[in-house]
């Protein structure tokens, strides 16, 4: 065999594995590009809790919170037998709306109306309502810690009596804490109600050896009652019912004081 035949024939050997070669790759499967999964949205709330901060003088009786594009108030977020008292706040639980704007009416114990438009609140928000250098004002805090403030509008309350009102529905005394403990809260309830009928009259937080003037006005069937009872509670948490039944119609004061003997709060009524 000459040279040049050899030389074909090595040409030939690699041709054919290079072709091989080609065709084993060409042949190979090919692994499809992963794609990512899709994130998930969490979702969306059904509901937000805000706190009310009562930052003026007045005690508010009633508290409306409603949705901007809302047809109506809604209940009393108070109720019947609460108060948000000076200096005090209150936690609510409202509808989570997509715009994030609430209407807010509130009416003191002078039957004055605050009315508030399109205040932001989210979960976690903070409403302050307080008396500023351009009167009355509802500053939010929303959660990131933006903060805005709106003015409101204050219609001014006859504060009279209404006609129909009962007869014993108005009360107003003196509360006297005779101890070297500060009062939280003081309860009137009818002594043979339930728990749901208890009123919280104390205005603020009663500092030892202080007195305050409560009043106020019971609806329905509660104004006939005659006999209530007085529950106490102190800053420390240490509570206890007046041992005696007492009328708030005529009562004049309460002496409130601590009985070191029996370890609980015991009242002395004066008409």
């Amino acid at each position: 065999m000459n040279r040049a035949k050899r030389t074909l024939r090595v040409f030939l050997v690699l041709g054919l594995a290079l072709a091989a070669l080609f065709a084993s790759a060409a042949c190979a499967p090919t692994q499809a590009p992963t794609q990512a999964a899709e994130p998930t949205e969490a979702p969306k709330p059904t509901s937000i809790r805000v706190t009310v901060v009562n930052n003026t003088e007045y005690v508010f009786n009633e508290l409306y919170v409603s949705a901007t594009a809302a047809d109506a108030w809604g209940d009393d977020h108070l109720g019947s037998t609460s108060i948000l008292k000076k200096n005090g706040s209150f936690e609510i639980t409202l509808p989570a709306y997509d715009f994030n704007n609430y209407d807010i009416r509130v009416v003191d114990e002078d039957e004055d109306e605050y009315l508030f438009e399109r205040v932001p609140m989210q979960n976690g928000a903070k409403v302050v309502i307080a008396f500023g250098d351009a009167g009355l004002e509802a500053s939010s805090t929303l959660a990131d810690g933006s903060a805005v403030t709106v003015t409101g509008n204050l219609s001014s309350g006859s504060g009279a009596e209404p006609a129909d009102a009962p007869a014993g529905g108005y009360y107003s005394f003196t509360v006297q804490n005779n101890s070297d403990f500060d009062i939280f809260a003081i309860y009137m309830g009818p002594s043979t109600g339930a728990a749901a009928d208890d009123i919280d009259i104390l205005p603020v937080v009663l500092a030892a050896r202080d007195e305050t003037r409560v009043e106020g006005y019971v609806e329905g069937a509660n104004a006939r009652i005659d006999e209530w009872t007085l529950f106490v509670r102190d800053t420390d948490g240490d509570e206890s019912v007046s041992y005696d039944a007492f009328n708030p119609w005529t009562l004049q004061y309460v002496v409130v004081y601590w009985n070191s003997n029996t370890g609980g709060w015991e009242c002395a009524f004066h008409y």
